[in-house]
């Protein structure tokens, strides 16, 4: 019962991050690209890592997230292109 108490405040806390960023920010693509990456939605978090990118393209972090993304989907020739 105790875990399942752990699990629901720590998406709580998840959620309430991301949706009170900007939706039109780098930040807030990069952070819901990085939850949906714990989640292991790989290609969730590549359309948003994408998008984050394209807001602000000097973002290493966003870069690499999405290697690693990339390298989970079996898509190593993009994962080269972002290390």
């Amino acid at each position: 019962m105790k875990h399942n108490q752990t699990r629901a405040i720590f998406f709580f806390v998840v959620i309430f991050i991301i949706s009170s960023c900007n939706q039109k920010s780098p930040t807030y693509h990069f952070k819901n690209g990085l939850a949906k990456y714990n989640l292991k939605d790989y290609t969730g978090a590549i359309k948003d890592l994408d998008q984050a990118i394209s807001l602000k393209d000097d973002q290493a972090e966003a870069y690499y997230c999405r290697a690693i993304c990339f390298i989970e989907t079996n898509e190593p020739d993009k994962a080269l292109l972002d290390f």
